[in-house]
Formats: C-alpha cells, sequence, structure tokens
C-alpha cells in the first residue's frame, strides 16, 4: 500500500486534483473491473461435433493475465528518459568540445605510384587574331616615293580586307605625315577575278586604284580613308555587275603608295575661281605684283577697308615697317609660318583650294589674342594668299542648312547655330 502512495500522490499533483483518497477509489475501483473481467473469461468450447477423418483436437486453455496498467508505468517511464535524455545532452558537450579542439581531417586520397602519369587538364583553344603589317618595299611606282604592302587578313573578301586595315594604314599615315609635314596617298587592291567562257575558266587580275588623296592634317586621316574605300569597292562594283560574268576569286595584294607634298609658296595676284568671287563668302583678294601676297594679307587684316579692300594704298606700305619680317623669304612656306606668328604676336590658320577641295594645312596652336585666316588659292603650278573675313561664310555652302552655322576649323564640320 506505501508503494501506491508516491505515485498516486505524484500524479495528484499533476493532475491538480484535490483529493488523495478520491483519486485511490478511481484507481481500485478500475483495477477491480479489469481483474473481474479477466477472471469471467473461460477456456474456448470445444466443438459439439468432429468430423469423421480426424480425431480430437486438444486446445489449450488460456489463462487469465494480470494487465497492469499505464499509471503504474509512467513513473519508471519518466525516470529511464530523464536519464536518456541526461547522458545524451552530456553526450553532445564531449562531442561540440572535441570538434572544437581537434581539426578535421582531410579525405585521404589513394596514393599514385611513381609510374602513374598525371592526367593533364584539357587545353583552352586560344584564337589570336592576326595583325596585318605594313611593309615598306624596295621599288615604288612612278610618281610617288615610297610605297608599302598591306598583309593580307582576308584574301577572299575584299570589304573585310580594307575594313581590316583602315586602322593599321591610318596609324602608319600619321607618322609619315609628321615625318613629311605634308604627303599624297593612292591605295590599290590586287584582285584576281575568274569566269566561264564555255568549257573553260577564265582569269584575270586587275590593280583597283583609288584616286591620289592630299593629307595635310591628322584629323583628315579616317575620312580620307573610308573615300579610297568606297572607290575600290566602287570599281569592283563595276567589274561584277551588268552580266559580265565576273566574280571574285582572291584578293592577293593590298597597296599604299606615298609622295611628299609641299603648297606651292603664296606669288603674284590670281583671280578667284568662279564659285568664290561672291562677295558674301568674304574673301579680300590682294592685287599684287610682288611675291609678298602673304605680308599684304596681314597689313589688310590689321588695317581694314571699306572701299577697294583688295587694292594696295599707301596707308599699307607705310604700316609694312611696323611688321617684322625680318629673316622670312618669299614666297612665303608652310615652314615660316610659325616664326611670323612669334615674331609679330598673331596666330596663324592657312587654307588650301584646289580643284574644288578644302582643306586646313596649318592650325596655329599659339595662344595669341590676333588671329589671321588666309586662303590658298592654287592654280596649276602657281599659289596666291587671300585674306578670309569670315571663315564661316566661306564654309557656309558646304551644308544645306539655311541658317547661321559655325565651321571647325580642323575637321571643316558645321555646327547649326539655332536662335540666332
Amino acid at each position: 500500500m506505501n508503494s501506491q502512495k508516491t505515485p498516486l500522490k505524484f500524479f495528484a499533483k499533476t493532475l491538480s486534483s484535490r483529493g488523495y483518497s478520491r483519486l485511490k477509489k478511481t484507481f481500485d475501483a478500475t483495477k477491480n473491473k479489469i481483474t473481474n473481467i479477466f477472471s469471467k473469461s473461460t477456456a474456448t468450447p470445444t466443438p459439439t461435433q468432429t468430423p469423421k477423418l480426424f480425431g480430437k483436437i486438444k486446445v489449450p486453455i488460456l489463462k487469465p493475465t494480470v494487465v497492469t496498467t499505464t499509471l503504474e508505468k509512467i513513473p519508471n517511464l519518466i525516470q529511464k528518459t530523464t536519464e536518456k535524455v541526461v547522458n545524451w545532452g552530456k553526450w553532445l558537450k564531449n562531442v561540440e568540445e572535441q570538434t572544437k579542439t581537434k581539426p578535421i581531417p582531410a579525405p585521404r586520397t589513394k596514393k599514385r605510384s611513381s609510374l602513374e602519369k598525371p592526367i593533364p587538364a584539357p587545353r583552352k583553344k586560344t584564337y589570336q587574331k592576326e595583325e596585318p603589317t605594313f611593309t615598306k618595299k624596295e621599288k615604288s611606282p612612278r610618281g610617288y616615293t615610297r610605297s608599302y604592302e598591306v598583309g593580307l587578313t582576308n584574301n577572299q573578301d575584299p570589304l573585310i580586307q580594307l575594313q581590316n586595315t583602315r586602322s593599321l594604314i591610318g596609324k602608319n599615315l600619321s607618322m609619315l605625315l609628321n615625318e613629311m609635314k605634308g604627303l599624297k596617298f593612292n591605295e590599290i587592291l590586287k584582285i584576281k577575278f575568274e569566269k566561264q567562257n564555255g568549257n573553260e575558266m577564265i582569269e584575270e587580275n586587275a590593280y583597283l586604284s583609288a584616286e591620289k588623296q592630299t593629307l595635310t592634317n591628322d584629323v583628315e586621316i579616317v575620312e580620307l580613308l573610308q573615300t579610297t574605300q568606297q572607290q575600290i569597292l566602287n570599281k569592283i562594283q563595276k567589274w561584277i555587275s551588268k552580266g559580265s560574268g565576273w566574280t571574285i576569286k582572291s584578293v592577293d595584294g593590298h597597296f599604299i603608295n606615298v609622295v611628299k607634298y609641299t603648297p606651292l609658296r603664296g606669288s603674284s595676284y590670281i583671280p578667284l575661281p568662279k564659285e568664290l568671287q561672291n562677295p558674301a563668302k568674304g574673301i579680300i583678294n590682294i592685287k599684287n605684283n610682288d611675291n609678298e601676297c602673304f605680308r599684304w594679307c596681314h597689313i589688310r587684316y590689321l588695317l581694314p577697308q571699306d572701299k577697294d579692300p583688295q587694292r594696295i594704298k599707301k596707308c599699307d606700305k607705310k604700316y609694312v615697317e611696323k611688321l617684322d619680317y625680318s629673316g622670312i623669304e618669299f614666297p612665303v612656306t608652310i615652314k615660316q609660318y610659325n616664326k611670323i606668328e612669334k615674331q609679330n604676336n598673331i596666330r596663324v590658320n592657312v587654307f588650301v583650294y584646289e580643284k574644288g577641295k578644302r582643306y586646313p594645312i596649318y592650325i596655329s596652336k599659339e595662344k595669341f589674342n590676333h588671329c589671321l585666316n588666309l586662303l590658298l588659292i592654287i592654280e596649276g603650278e602657281v599659289g596666291h594668299y587671300c585674306l578670309l573675313k569670315d571663315f564661316n561664310k566661306f564654309m557656309y555652302n558646304q551644308t544645306k542648312y539655311k541658317g547661321r552655322k559655325h565651321f571647325c576649323m580642323y575637321c571643316l564640320q558645321g555646327l547649326a547655330l539655332k536662335g540666332y
């Protein structure tokens, strides 16, 4: 009886029962009911009629067993479970301490024998783009002082060959320009054409050349190379069009020919071309009988005249003494421009007009306040300097825009000035 008090008291507290005596009564009543159920159970009745083919079957009689309730097992179960939880907590704490102190060993690998060679990693294929070459040839064609051969990057498509070599040719032309101070060049592409003539295939080599280009400023290089490329492509189009039957077989050569270019010296009076005679162009063409047109333009810039500005007057001749042209040879050449600038504290910009084309040959790098803009007209082998009163008016017809415009002296590109 005393052994039952302890668990019953424990469950009385957990179940919040007010009286221990009530709980004990319910426990005893339940226990008696279970015992009576098992005591009334009897052995399995034997069948009344046994089969004729078989003898009597002995059936064991089951004895009633006493069932212990879960209430009796709960205290022991709680104690065992508590011990397991405590032991598991101690084990887990020991494992954590061991992992902190001992490093995790690296996974074991199979040792290779001395005869076994390591498997090399697959190599990645690297494709390097071949850069074209620019090689000087021993001989040059008539009319040129130097000839260069450009390496082929594509011997099947002339367009790809031309596009891949623009940058290379531009860099080399820039270096030649710094050396020569002015040059003319042309570009040639050697192409082999073929066509079917009956049962035979006819082949023919053609040297397709662009027009000669004049280069005096680095800014012009990109535009001039685009021009030569388009001219060569136009000639190729003529070969393969109009049902000729010619097709491109291969590109066999690419050449650049160069000759030094020295702008002509300004000398005596030359009439303006018809397209420049309009007074709206703002050009003053001094009528001189000597080779000093450069200095007369300089004087007219400093002494502007409203009436007949193209004529040399007495006041102009007296003003000659105020200018410093010591050491300057007439007619003035491009090599003397910078010396004139420094001796007279003035910036000088010179542009050329030749066969309807306009391009700069000298743009000042000085920082003086006064600026003298001159136009060098070339007719045959004779040159003549004219004064540009307004550079924007001189370049006005280069674009179709009819409003006020401003032009860059380096690249000659126009910018519309809206709102003026």
